[in-house]
């Protein structure tokens, strides 16, 4: 049991990781934010993606990138019999 919730707590540092990487990022539509949402969370076994919020922000650079990415991560439950 030991060594299941440190796997569980290992991969939530990294969803964390890569979720602080995805959010610092500006997409150009929504469409675009949420399929690297979903690429990004896919690999995961003990998280699963709950929620995509993608907002409208503004733009500091020439390059018209106008959304950026809120996610909602939540440990997937399942059943496991002993």
């Amino acid at each position: 049991m030991k060594s299941l919730e440190k796997k569980i707590q290992k991969e939530r540092a990294e969803v964390d990781k890569k979720l602080r990487t995805l959010k610092s990022e500006n997409f150009a539509c929504i469409a675009d934010a949420e399929a690297a949402t979903r690429k990004l969370l896919k690999n995961f076994l003990y998280h699963e993606l709950t929620e995509i919020n993608v907002q409208e922000v503004e733009s500091k650079s020439e390059s018209y990138f106008p959304y950026e990415v809120q996610v909602k991560v939540g440990l997937r439950e399942s059943k496991i019999k002993l």
